[in-house]
């Protein structure tokens, strides 16, 4: 029987269009990824975890970065993203990854755990987090599930949705699990693709500066509450893009990540 090791997959890049060199950013006297990373350390059923980047000149600064976190890191494909995240599974011997993606600085650790644990002990596929703000949720697969999808996939260099290809309950044994009444803001936005996203997240850490791996998940939340003038929320006519250029709205996109949660939990309620 294969030992289960779990790694998180850190994709990470300096190459980003909107806001440069943002995984480096300073947020509160450290780089921005370096608390994601903090933060992942926390987490009790990650194995290790990996910087996930490309093989460029550029990208050199993040590996360096890496040796500095105590963390490990992988250059790979620069185009096709779940074959980097496979190529890193297989060099450090995973049997599960992680998809967490550099802009999340407030992946919430406890909601990880759990969600690792309910994937392997549900023998799941692919699982996530619903209903959560936009920036606090990661990815589970099974390395075999993510490469089987690969396998599949008609374009390989589509795979930054590779949500919209895993999460696919009518073909993969799909967990769902739902954000707890307290946490369930869908519309809020805490991802770091703007000059402005990184200054809201300044913002919060301004209030928060003692907290050694950075504000709770209801710290962030409260905060936001609070803060109406201050915080980002996606409205339902806000466009979403999907593969091949496609664009369709907010509402549209929930709508069918509910539909696909619905049929996910129908499958679950089956089994037991």
């Amino acid at each position: 029987m294969t030992e289960t090791k779990v790694i998180a997959c850190i994709a990470s890049r300096m190459e980003s269009t909107r806001l440069p060199e943002k995984v480096l950013a300073d947020v509160n006297g450290k780089p921005m990824n370096e608390w994601l990373v903090n933060r992942l350390k926390t987490c009790k059923s990650i194995d290790e975890i990996i910087i996930c980047t490309t093989d460029t000149e550029k990208n050199e600064a993040l590996v360096q970065e890496a040796k500095k976190w105590n963390i490990k890191s992988f250059k790979g494909s620069e185009n096709d993203v779940l074959k980097r995240f496979i190529d890193a599974g297989d060099q450090y011997n995973a049997t599960h990854i992680i998809r967490v993606t550099g802009d999340n600085i407030f992946t919430d650790p406890e909601y990880l755990d759990q969600q690792i644990q309910e994937h392997i002990d549900s023998n799941a596929e692919y699982s996530r987090v619903n209903n959560l703000p936009l920036g606090f949720t990661g990815e589970v697969m099974n390395l075999e599930m993510a490469k089987n999808l690969h396998a599949s996939l008609e374009d390989s260099e589509q795979t930054e949705y590779m949500v919209l290809y895993a999460y696919n309950p009518e073909k993969y044994n799909c967990l769902v699990l739902e954000a707890k009444p307290e946490h369930k803001r869908p519309y809020y936005a805490i991802t770091i693709d703007t000059p402005t996203d990184l200054e809201l997240v300044r913002n919060i850490f301004d209030d928060f500066k003692e907290e050694p791996t950075g504000p709770s998940i209801d710290q962030i939340i409260n905060w936001l509450d609070e803060h109406q003038d201050k915080r980002i929320e996606l409205s339902d006519d806000t466009p979403i893009r999907m593969p091949y250029g496609k664009m369709i709205t907010y509402s549209e996109f929930m709508a069918l990540m509910n539909k696909r949660a619905d049929i996910a939990r129908g499958k679950q309620s089956f089994k037991t």
